[in-house]
């Protein structure tokens, strides 16, 4: 359905653009997790504790997901808007400390340096 006058939500309303506006961003944000997952599981499939973390943004991500409907259901009770605010903030360091381990990570599908195959035979 529309507004009276046609549009989706009222633009006249600060208050319902901003919602608009975040839940929209929630959806890019869900969108670049799966798409993060996605990615660590196909190009750094070895690394077990880089995607355990990942698995675990994604389910904190699902918890801050589950706050945000409970903050609208409870009408903006203050101790679950604090929850919601607190576990963003939880998830927000989590994708600093994913973001610190994969920047020290070799390119995906990059070979492992000449020193690490072995010794090179004699006479090379």
């Amino acid at each position: 359905g529309t507004c009276d006058n046609g549009a989706f939500f009222p633009l006249d309303n600060a208050g319902v653009v901003a919602e608009v506006a975040h839940r929209l961003a929630a959806t890019a944000v869900i969108l670049a997790g799966a798409a993060l997952l996605a990615l660590e599981f196909l190009q750094y499939p070895a690394e077990r504790r880089l995607f355990g973390l990942t698995l675990l943004a994604a389910l904190v991500l699902a918890v801050q997901v589950l706050l945000g409907a409970f903050t609208i259901f409870t009408n903006l009770e203050a101790v679950v808007v604090t929850a919601h605010l607190a576990v963003a903030t939880l998830f927000f360091a989590l994708t600093l400390v994913i973001a610190m381990r994969v920047w020290k990570l070799p390119p995906a599908g990059a070979r492992a340096p000449a020193a690490a195959a072995g010794p090179e035979p004699e006479g090379s």
